[in-house]
């Protein structure tokens, strides 16, 4: 009898233990610019170990990821990332293209949101009417009459 209740949870547990595999969240990275990145979400058997594991760029030329996961584009062209954790690797590919084309910079979306972190846009700094330094920031809303 125990024999068989042996058996049958071996037999049960094969099955979770053929599915632990080594997983990532996206299969293929693409980057447009020398500004975008994208972090990794990697898991095994639906555990995240994004943390645990380790990350090579088999091109760091293309492209470089930390040891957290983050990838961040380094030149034009294609690479290959190897994900591992013990035994077990996994590969994602990764495209970089306009890297060195460049792109332009969005104010409201970029500059603001750092003028308004660093206290720039407040009166006592670049926002007085008179500005500071030559640079002068409207934060008065002026209507056209």
């Amino acid at each position: 009898m125990n024999r068989t209740i042996c058996a049958l949870t071996v037999l049960c547990l094969l099955p979770s233990v053929a599915r632990a595999s080594l997983t990532c969240s996206t299969q293929k990275v693409e980057l447009h610019d020398a500004f975008e990145g994208l972090q990794l979400l990697v898991s095994n058997s639906g555990r995240d170990v994004t943390r645990e594991v380790t990350y090579r760029s088999a091109d760091p030329k293309i492209a470089v990821v930390d040891e957290k996961g983050y990838v961040t584009p380094s030149g034009d062209g294609t690479t290959a990332l190897r994900i591992t954790l013990a035994t077990e690797t996994l590969d994602v590919s990764v495209v970089v293209s306009g890297f060195t084309r460049g792109r332009a910079v969005d104010f409201r979306t970029e500059i603001v949101p750092l003028l308004s972190k660093l206290g720039c846009n407040a009166g006592g700094c670049h926002g007085k009417a008179s500005g500071q330094n030559g640079f002068k920031l409207r934060v008065y809303l002026q209507r056209n009459a």
